[in-house]
Protein backbone atom coordinates (compact mmCIF):
# COMPACT_ATOMS: atom_id res chain seq x y z
CA UNK A 1 0.00 0.00 0.00
CA UNK A 2 1.00 3.65 -0.68
CA UNK A 3 -0.30 6.37 1.04
CA UNK A 4 2.26 8.61 0.64
CA UNK A 5 2.45 11.13 -2.05
CA UNK A 6 5.13 9.98 -5.02
CA UNK A 7 6.88 13.25 -6.50
CA UNK A 8 8.26 11.75 -9.25
CA UNK A 9 7.02 11.41 -12.48
CA UNK A 10 7.73 7.44 -14.41
CA UNK A 11 7.83 8.94 -18.36
CA UNK A 12 10.65 11.42 -17.03
CA UNK A 13 13.13 8.63 -15.87
CA UNK A 14 15.53 7.97 -18.58
CA UNK A 15 15.39 4.57 -19.76
CA UNK A 16 12.59 3.44 -18.11
CA UNK A 17 10.73 0.59 -19.63
CA UNK A 18 7.58 1.17 -21.58
CA UNK A 19 5.89 -2.20 -20.20
CA UNK A 20 3.04 -1.80 -18.24
CA UNK A 21 3.64 -0.95 -14.66
CA UNK A 22 1.34 -3.84 -12.60
CA UNK A 23 3.03 -2.92 -9.05
CA UNK A 24 4.56 -0.01 -6.80
CA UNK A 25 5.28 -0.23 -3.05
CA UNK A 26 7.16 1.77 -1.21
CA UNK A 27 10.10 0.05 0.77
CA UNK A 28 11.03 3.09 2.54
CA UNK A 29 10.60 7.06 3.45
CA UNK A 30 12.78 7.94 0.21
CA UNK A 31 12.67 4.83 -2.13
CA UNK A 32 10.09 2.64 -4.10
CA UNK A 33 9.49 -0.39 -6.12
CA UNK A 34 8.11 -0.58 -9.34
CA UNK A 35 7.09 -3.92 -10.96
CA UNK A 36 6.98 -3.75 -14.86
CA UNK A 37 5.21 -6.59 -16.75
CA UNK A 38 8.49 -8.41 -18.56
CA UNK A 39 11.00 -6.02 -17.05
CA UNK A 40 11.19 -6.93 -12.74
CA UNK A 41 11.61 -4.77 -10.11
CA UNK A 42 13.32 -1.15 -10.37
CA UNK A 43 14.21 0.57 -7.41
CA UNK A 44 13.67 4.38 -7.60
CA UNK A 45 14.86 7.33 -5.35
CA UNK A 46 11.39 9.36 -5.02
CA UNK A 47 12.97 12.84 -4.36
CA UNK A 48 15.85 12.38 -7.36
CA UNK A 49 13.57 9.95 -9.54
CA UNK A 50 17.41 8.33 -9.87
CA UNK A 51 17.38 4.63 -10.44
CA UNK A 52 18.91 2.71 -7.45
CA UNK A 53 18.78 -0.97 -8.57
CA UNK A 54 17.27 -2.95 -11.21
CA UNK A 55 16.09 -6.87 -9.69
CA UNK A 56 15.87 -9.36 -12.83
CA UNK A 57 15.96 -13.36 -13.32
CA UNK A 58 19.19 -14.47 -13.88
CA UNK A 59 18.97 -18.38 -15.16
CA UNK A 60 22.17 -18.44 -14.15
CA UNK A 61 21.64 -17.16 -10.33
CA UNK A 62 19.22 -19.41 -8.48
CA UNK A 63 19.24 -16.55 -5.96
CA UNK A 64 17.48 -14.02 -8.44
CA UNK A 65 14.03 -13.00 -9.37
CA UNK A 66 12.34 -16.37 -10.21
CA UNK A 67 10.70 -14.52 -13.37
CA UNK A 68 10.17 -10.21 -14.39
CA UNK A 69 6.38 -10.80 -15.26
CA UNK A 70 6.01 -9.12 -11.73
CA UNK A 71 2.30 -9.26 -10.54
CA UNK A 72 2.64 -7.76 -7.18
CA UNK A 73 5.26 -6.48 -4.50
CA UNK A 74 4.04 -6.28 -1.01
CA UNK A 75 6.92 -5.08 1.97
CA UNK A 76 5.68 -7.00 4.98
CA UNK A 77 6.73 -5.67 8.94
CA UNK A 78 10.38 -7.24 8.62
CA UNK A 79 11.09 -4.81 6.40
CA UNK A 80 11.16 -8.47 3.86
CA UNK A 81 10.11 -7.94 -0.05
CA UNK A 82 7.73 -10.49 -1.33
CA UNK A 83 7.60 -10.38 -5.01
CA UNK A 84 4.79 -12.58 -6.97
CA UNK A 85 5.98 -13.31 -11.06
CA UNK A 86 3.84 -14.73 -13.69
CA UNK A 87 3.50 -18.46 -13.08
CA UNK A 88 6.60 -18.20 -11.85
CA UNK A 89 5.42 -18.50 -7.81
CA UNK A 90 7.11 -15.93 -4.81
CA UNK A 91 10.60 -14.85 -4.23
CA UNK A 92 11.23 -12.96 -1.47
CA UNK A 93 14.48 -11.51 0.42
CA UNK A 94 15.73 -9.26 3.05
CA UNK A 95 16.63 -5.39 2.02
CA UNK A 96 19.92 -6.42 3.93
CA UNK A 97 20.48 -9.44 2.46
CA UNK A 98 21.50 -10.20 -0.74
CA UNK A 99 19.90 -13.80 -1.41
CA UNK A 100 16.58 -14.00 -2.62
CA UNK A 101 14.67 -17.15 -1.57
CA UNK A 102 12.10 -18.63 -3.87
CA UNK A 103 8.45 -20.23 -2.77
CA UNK A 104 6.73 -22.59 -5.60
CA UNK A 105 4.38 -25.10 -5.68
CA UNK A 106 5.53 -28.50 -5.08
CA UNK A 107 3.81 -31.31 -6.46
CA UNK A 108 1.79 -33.97 -4.23
CA UNK A 109 3.35 -31.59 -1.30
CA UNK A 110 0.14 -30.50 0.47
CA UNK A 111 2.41 -28.36 3.00
CA UNK A 112 3.67 -25.82 -0.23
CA UNK A 113 1.92 -22.76 -2.10
CA UNK A 114 -1.26 -23.77 -3.75
CA UNK A 115 -0.41 -22.62 -6.91
CA UNK A 116 2.84 -21.05 -8.93
CA UNK A 117 0.05 -17.91 -10.07
CA UNK A 118 0.12 -16.04 -6.85
CA UNK A 119 -1.81 -12.66 -7.90
CA UNK A 120 -1.71 -10.96 -4.19
CA UNK A 121 0.21 -11.03 -0.99
CA UNK A 122 -0.87 -9.93 2.28
CA UNK A 123 0.71 -10.30 5.43
CA UNK A 124 -1.50 -10.62 8.83
CA UNK A 125 -1.54 -9.30 11.82
CA UNK A 126 -0.61 -12.67 13.45
CA UNK A 127 3.12 -12.51 11.28
CA UNK A 128 1.27 -15.17 8.75
CA UNK A 129 1.52 -14.69 4.87
CA UNK A 130 -1.17 -15.31 2.32
CA UNK A 131 -1.42 -16.02 -1.31
CA UNK A 132 -3.98 -15.51 -3.41
CA UNK A 133 -3.65 -17.95 -6.39
CA UNK A 134 -4.93 -19.34 -9.44
CA UNK A 135 -5.92 -22.13 -7.22
CA UNK A 136 -7.27 -20.98 -4.26
CA UNK A 137 -5.93 -19.50 -1.40
CA UNK A 138 -2.69 -20.46 0.83
CA UNK A 139 -1.80 -19.26 3.86
CA UNK A 140 1.80 -19.46 5.38
CA UNK A 141 3.13 -20.01 9.40
CA UNK A 142 6.98 -19.23 8.76
CA UNK A 143 8.07 -19.78 12.01
CA UNK A 144 6.54 -23.15 11.96
CA UNK A 145 7.18 -23.79 8.04
CA UNK A 146 2.94 -25.08 8.17
CA UNK A 147 1.00 -24.33 5.25
CA UNK A 148 -2.61 -24.27 5.15
CA UNK A 149 -4.52 -24.31 1.71
CA UNK A 150 -8.35 -23.07 1.18
CA UNK A 151 -10.30 -23.14 -1.70
CA UNK A 152 -8.04 -25.36 -3.94
CA UNK A 153 -9.59 -27.41 -6.85
CA UNK A 154 -12.89 -26.40 -6.29
CA UNK A 155 -15.42 -27.07 -9.18
CA UNK A 156 -18.45 -25.27 -7.09
CA UNK A 157 -17.04 -21.93 -7.76
CA UNK A 158 -13.78 -20.33 -8.76
CA UNK A 159 -9.84 -21.11 -8.18
CA UNK A 160 -8.65 -17.84 -9.46
CA UNK A 161 -8.44 -14.85 -6.37
CA UNK A 162 -7.11 -11.99 -7.19
CA UNK A 163 -7.40 -9.56 -3.86
CA UNK A 164 -6.79 -9.91 -0.07
CA UNK A 165 -7.07 -7.78 2.97
CA UNK A 166 -7.05 -7.80 6.59
CA UNK A 167 -10.15 -5.97 8.07
CA UNK A 168 -9.86 -4.59 11.49
CA UNK A 169 -11.44 -7.42 13.52
CA UNK A 170 -8.80 -9.89 11.94
CA UNK A 171 -10.55 -11.33 9.08
CA UNK A 172 -9.55 -12.15 5.99
CA UNK A 173 -11.42 -10.87 3.01
CA UNK A 174 -10.48 -13.08 -0.99
CA UNK A 175 -11.83 -11.55 -3.63
CA UNK A 176 -12.12 -13.92 -6.75
CA UNK A 177 -12.51 -14.09 -10.34
CA UNK A 178 -16.43 -15.02 -10.75
CA UNK A 179 -17.53 -15.87 -7.30
CA UNK A 180 -17.75 -12.76 -5.35
CA UNK A 181 -15.68 -12.38 -2.09
CA UNK A 182 -14.68 -14.68 0.83
CA UNK A 183 -14.42 -13.97 4.24
CA UNK A 184 -12.26 -15.74 6.58
CA UNK A 185 -11.08 -16.27 10.14
CA UNK A 186 -8.20 -15.43 9.82
CA UNK A 187 -6.94 -18.48 12.48
CA UNK A 188 -8.80 -21.17 11.48
CA UNK A 189 -9.58 -20.35 7.70
CA UNK A 190 -13.62 -20.51 8.37
CA UNK A 191 -15.75 -19.54 6.00
CA UNK A 192 -17.73 -16.55 7.87
CA UNK A 193 -18.92 -15.01 4.93
CA UNK A 194 -19.35 -15.16 1.24
CA UNK A 195 -21.11 -12.29 -1.09
CA UNK A 196 -21.79 -12.74 -4.78
CA UNK A 197 -24.22 -11.41 -6.79
CA UNK A 198 -26.38 -14.93 -6.25
CA UNK A 199 -26.25 -14.23 -2.31
CA UNK A 200 -29.53 -11.81 -1.45
CA UNK A 201 -29.13 -8.33 -0.61
CA UNK A 202 -25.08 -8.58 -1.97
CA UNK A 203 -23.76 -5.46 -3.25
CA UNK A 204 -20.23 -7.22 -4.58
CA UNK A 205 -20.06 -7.97 -7.97
CA UNK A 206 -18.44 -11.50 -8.67
CA UNK A 207 -15.04 -9.88 -10.14
CA UNK A 208 -13.73 -8.44 -7.35
CA UNK A 209 -9.68 -6.97 -8.31
CA UNK A 210 -9.03 -5.04 -5.73
CA UNK A 211 -9.98 -4.57 -1.83
CA UNK A 212 -8.48 -1.93 0.56
CA UNK A 213 -8.57 -1.13 4.29
CA UNK A 214 -8.51 2.90 4.86
CA UNK A 215 -6.93 4.55 7.63
CA UNK A 216 -10.41 4.96 9.17
CA UNK A 217 -10.88 0.47 8.67
CA UNK A 218 -13.51 0.59 6.13
CA UNK A 219 -12.71 -1.69 3.16
CA UNK A 220 -13.18 -0.47 -0.34
CA UNK A 221 -14.14 -3.51 -3.01
CA UNK A 222 -14.30 -3.25 -6.67
CA UNK A 223 -13.72 -4.87 -9.75
CA UNK A 224 -13.97 -3.67 -13.64
CA UNK A 225 -17.49 -4.97 -14.46
CA UNK A 226 -19.93 -3.36 -11.16
CA UNK A 227 -19.80 -0.67 -8.52
CA UNK A 228 -17.28 1.04 -5.89
CA UNK A 229 -18.52 -0.64 -2.61
CA UNK A 230 -17.51 1.04 0.68
CA UNK A 231 -17.69 -1.19 3.98
CA UNK A 232 -18.23 0.31 6.80
CA UNK A 233 -16.85 -2.08 9.80
CA UNK A 234 -18.28 -0.38 12.88
CA UNK A 235 -21.56 -0.21 11.28
CA UNK A 236 -21.60 -3.39 9.40
CA UNK A 237 -22.96 -2.13 6.37
CA UNK A 238 -21.60 -1.38 2.34
CA UNK A 239 -22.07 1.63 0.86
CA UNK A 240 -22.26 1.78 -3.08
CA UNK A 241 -20.73 3.62 -5.28
CA UNK A 242 -22.37 3.44 -8.61
CA UNK A 243 -20.47 2.37 -12.01
CA UNK A 244 -16.85 3.24 -11.40
CA UNK A 245 -14.89 0.21 -12.56
CA UNK A 246 -11.04 -0.20 -11.42
CA UNK A 247 -8.30 -2.89 -11.11
CA UNK A 248 -7.11 -0.78 -7.74
CA UNK A 249 -7.56 1.03 -5.12
CA UNK A 250 -5.25 3.13 -3.09
CA UNK A 251 -5.52 6.32 -0.61
CA UNK A 252 -4.00 9.47 -1.33
CA UNK A 253 -2.72 11.74 1.27
CA UNK A 254 -1.98 15.39 1.72
CA UNK A 255 1.57 16.65 1.66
Amino acid sequence: MISTPIPFSIPNIKSFPKQPVLAIEANSDSTILIGIDGQGIWEVDKNTDRILNVYKENENDPSSLSGDGVYDIFCDRNKRIWVSTYSDGVSFFDQNLSPVRQITHQINNPNSLSNNHVNKILEDCRGQIWFATNNGVSCWNMKANQWKIFYNNKQEQAKAFLSLCEDTEGRIWAGTYSSGVYVLDETTGKELMHYSKEETNSPIDNYTFDIFRDSRGDLWIGGVRGDIIRYHVKENKFQVYSSYPLYSVRQKTCI
